[in-house]
């Protein structure tokens, strides 16, 4: 591979770019408590935005197998899921048969979103292997990107203009468009092999491996309350008496502490194998979860809010990692969009029982119960590939 044309540099500004538009997504929740929507019917919004990623992530991931090109497939949902993002502020107004024409293309955002983030993650991965360069290293690019983005819109971003922030993802994806046609040539397989015929694809291979079934599992175990504590974030922070677009400094801090375990995580993958920086993650989660419950200031929930930083790190460098190692070669898309498509499963169940639950129980108690599962989650994988390794069934 020609060292000169620098792919590690290259594959870092894909991430770089992509995440520093990605960034402008997280005000959806306040832009709805804005527009007067209550805590009920931001969860029901929430739930119909991941059952559409649900039901479209897969079909992407074989569409990208099939074509033989990830690379391909993932230009093609960014664009329409900025399209569909710039859509959601201007459809607000209309109505058709009683319910506004956002929720349709908050849910379209959704269904593009989703598989277009997994295939960015697979196209790097394959662009790290082809040029023998760690990935954990080259997602970094992602964070910083996420964390300025995310400091930048804190800075300027208030109640009355949240609404510019559907229209800056359009305008902020163009160069990272530009970035991934500068690594096609380590990235795409579309002209390493012919096409593959959808019937000819082993989807049996997938669902028989135990390992993979089991991590299927665990995800959605893991990532119904997390998705929950995501979602209604914005809430605990209005709770303790700040704005709720602090959500943006919320981010990026977290963001922050994911560069830690992403920049130790080659080292620390020597001693500890791809799972159990993936159970570490879940621990994390659930440990900032119970801690949440006793919040009383903004700053205690930034604090706090490290604990999902790191463990967000270690579920990148680990996670994304783990399912391309238990997944045959000729579906690692669609392996990768199967688990993006459970969480975004995970999603639907998530925004449904949290509103549920915070208004039965109430927000802190709501915060300990997610803390229970993703405890559970990661006792149950543990639990569950040992017993696989010492049955044999590999």
């Amino acid at each position: 591979m020609n060292r000169k044309k620098n792919w590690p540099l290259r594959l870092a500004m894909v991430e770089f770019t992509y995440w520093f538009a990605l960034g402008t997504v997280n005000y959806l929740t306040v832009y709805l408590e804005g527009n007067g929507f209550s805590v009920t019917q931001v969860g029901l919004i929430n739930t119909v935005n991941a059952l559409a990623a649900t039901l479209f992530s897969p079909v992407a991931g074989v569409i990208s197998d099939k074509i033989r090109s990830s690379l391909k497939g993932m230009i093609v949902f960014t664009t329409a899921m900025c399209i569909c993002y710039a859509l959601v502020p201007l459809t607000m107004k209309i109505y058709v048969l009683g319910m506004s024409l956002m929720i349709v293309f908050s849910a379209l955002y959704y269904a593009f979103s989703v598989p277009s983030e997994s295939l960015l993650e697979t196209t790097v991965v394959r662009g790290c292997e082809n040029t023998g360069t760690d990935f954990a290293t080259i997602r970094i690019g992602g964070t910083l990107g996420y964390v300025v983005v995310c400091a930048l819109l804190s800075y300027f971003v208030t109640d009355d203009n949240v609404v510019i922030t559907f229209y800056l993802l359009g305008l902020l994806i163009l160069p990272a468009f530009y970035a991934m046609s500068r690594i096609k040539e380590v990235s795409d397989s579309s002209d390493v092999q012919e096409r593959i015929a959808l019937k000819d694809l082993p989807f049996g291979k997938l669902f028989r491996n135990p390992y993979f079934v089991c991590y299927a599992i665990f995800t959605i175990l893991q990532f119904v309350p997390q998705m929950s504590v995501y979602y209604f974030q914005p809430y605990l922070i209005k709770d303790v008496g700040a704005s709720m677009t602090y959500v943006g400094y919320l981010q990026a801090y977290r963001a922050l502490f994911e560069v830690p375990a992403l920049l130790f995580s080659y080292k620390i993958s020597r001693k500890i194998s791809l799972r159990d920086m993936v159970i570490i993650s879940a621990i994390l989660y659930a440990v900032q979860s119970f801690l949440y419950f006793g919040v009383n200031s903004f700053l205690q929930i930034l604090a706090v809010t490290t604990l999902s930083g790191l463990g967000t790190g270690f579920y990148l460098a680990g996670g994304i990692r783990y399912v391309s190692e238990v997944a045959p070669e000729e579906l690692q898309s669609t392996a990768q969009t199967v688990i993006f498509s459970i969480r975004s499963l995970s999603g639907v169940l998530g925004g449904y029982f949290g509103a549920m639950l915070i208004e039965m129980w109430g927000l802190r108690e709501f915060y300990v119960s997610t803390g229970v599962v993703m405890l559970f989650s990661a006792v149950f994988l543990y639990v569950t590939t040992i017993i696989i390794k010492k049955s044999g069934n590999h």
